[in-house]
This record gives structure tokens, C-alpha cells and sequence, in this order.
């Protein structure tokens, strides 16, 4: 079998997976409400490219291309990846799509109400603070609870710290010191004193982490979250990341047709949700069906 014909049913294949995971997610569920339910969604980019005119591609009035001329596009476009794991199950089930926040949301509430999640159920979401993750997660789910990561908090405090012109061990210090005081709370408190030493000292990296930090000031009790059993980083979507999108369609020097992406994310989501062998009984029915 040559390349191109591999290429093609891979793709014909993926898409049916898609289909699939379209008919699964949209069956009703006897599964009964787990009382808490973990919650996370993170991003990355994947290079795709695409195959314009010059006209088409805004290159018209360059005096390296004709209007007509076919020209290469390389662009980073963003694939999430959604995870659910009900509290005391070992091991989560995942989605992933190419799509806006508005999208993947629901394909993972989807996913969650397949899990037993109803209104009532406490969804807890550990994750970073890209602008809208949060917001579009609070859209789809009642009861939720944001947990800003904690990695990504002392990533904030260090570049703050350094913006500051502190040397290595007054910025440990002080990173430490700042953590120390959230963890303990209130975290209005540690706002103050940075408000404070706002007015001291004009620093436009110190009120970036100001503005952060009232924006999730009541994402940090970590101390609580704790002493609940809940995660308190975002690690497990993140090490999904490199298991589902990038360890297949980011590859050295790998660039991807649009078109493609997604269906190839249906079939690493199929292999890592457990659903391998259900999707091809499926496929195999469907493909008997038509041909009858």
C-alpha cells in the first residue's frame, strides 16, 4: 500500500472515529453522581500549514510572487486537551479537539455527564491563567471550583521578583515568603503589602502579578484544598499533552493540514480513553449496514 493511500484511510478512518466519539458522548448514562469530579483543560500549539495564492495569502503586492502563484503557509494553531476523572478513580478519560474554549467545553461536559456529573455535582478544576480558561469552564459546569496551579503562581512571583532587581537569594526569599503568606491567607492581606510595595516602587511586572493575583484571589486556598484531598496542580493535564497531540502531531519539522487534526485526535483519544476495540465493533457494524 503506497503513502497516499495510507494517508487516505488513516483520514477516513479518523473521521469515523470522530463520529463516533460524537454518538458516544451523546448517549444518555446510567452512571450514578460521584459527588466531586476533577476537571482540567490546558493548550498547546501545532504547527499546520496550508496552500493559499499569494492573492488569498495577502503576498499579492510582493515582487517575489504573481496573485495566481500557489504559496506555503506555516501557522501555530492551538489543540486543547480536556481530562475528567471522577474522585477515586485511578486513571482520567480525555477529549481533544483543534476548536475555541466555547467548543472543547462542551464536548467535556459531554464527557463528564457520561461520568454521572449533574448540577450538583462539585467539579474541581486545577489549571493555569490563560486568559479564559476559567471563564469558559465556569460557563459549562454549576458547581465549580478554579484552583490556580501552583507551579505557575511561583513562575508569576519569580519573574515579579526579578523585574524587581532582586539578586538570586533575596528573590528565593522572597518568592518563598509571598507563598508562604497565600498559603496561610487571607490572600487579601498579601495583596496589601504588595499594594504597598507598589507605591514604593513602580514596577509594571508587580502589577501584572497584583492584577493576577485579584483576579484568582479566590482560587488560592490552598490549604483548604488540601485538607479536602484536591489537587492543587495541573500537572496531570499537561503530562496528557505529550501523551495525546504532541507525541504524534508534533514532531520535528512536522506541519499538518488543518483538515486532518482533528480526526487524528479522535483516534489518540480512542486509544487512550480505552475505547479501541468498542469504536471498530461500531465501525464494523456500520460498515455492514451499508452494504446490505
Amino acid at each position: 500500500m503506497g503513502r497516499s493511500q495510507i494517508r487516505r484511510t488513516t483520514n477516513t478512518i479518523g473521521e469515523a472515529a470522530e463520529r463516533y466519539l460524537d454518538a458516544r458522548l451523546s448517549r444518555s448514562t446510567d452512571a450514578s453522581d460521584p459527588g466531586e469530579m476533577m476537571v482540567q483543560l490546558d493548550g498547546c500549539a501545532i504547527r499546520t500549514v496550508t496552500f493559499p495564492t499569494a492573492m488569498q495569502a495577502g503576498l499579492a503586492r510582493c515582487e517575489d510572487h504573481e496573485p495566481s502563484e500557489t504559496v506555503r503557509v506555516d501557522e501555530w494553531r492551538e489543540v486543547r486537551v480536556g481530562l475528567v476523572r471522577s474522585r477515586g478513580e485511578a486513571s482520567p478519560q480525555y477529549v481533544s479537539q483543534m476548536g475555541d474554549y466555547d467548543t472543547i467545553c462542551q464536548t467535556l461536559r459531554q464527557l463528564a455527564e457520561s461520568k454521572g456529573l449533574t448540577d450538583d455535582t462539585q467539579v474541581i478544576s486545577p489549571g493555569d491563567g490563560g486568559q479564559g480558561l476559567r471563564e469558559a469552564l465556569e460557563e459549562v459546569f454549576a458547581q465549580f471550583q478554579f484552583i490556580l496551579d501552583v507551579p505557575h503562581l511561583k513562575e508569576h512571583l519569580h519573574e515579579t521578583a526579578e523585574a524587581m532587581g532582586l539578586d538570586d537569594e533575596l528573590r528565593s526569599r522572597w518568592v518563598t515568603c509571598q507563598l508562604e503568606a497565600i498559603w496561610e491567607g487571607p490572600v487579601e492581606d498579601v495583596l496589601e503589602r504588595l499594594r504597598h510595595l507598589q507605591r514604593e516602587q513602580s514596577c509594571d511586572r508587580l502589577d501584572r502579578l497584583i492584577g493576577y493575583l485579584e483576579r484568582f484571589s479566590d482560587c488560592l486556598d490552598y490549604a483548604d484544598y488540601q485538607q479536602r484531598g484536591w489537587p492543587i496542580g495541573s500537572g496531570e493535564v499537561e503530562s496528557a499533552h505529550k501523551q495525546l497531540p504532541q507525541d504524534r502531531l508534533k514532531l520535528p519539522g512536522a506541519a499538518w493540514n488543518v483538515e486532518n487534526i482533528n480526526p487524528m485526535l479522535a483516534l489518540r483519544v480512542l486509544k487512550a480513553n480505552g475505547w479501541w476495540d468498542d469504536f471498530w465493533n461500531w465501525y464494523l457494524a456500520r460498515q455492514q449496514e451499508d452494504a446490505a
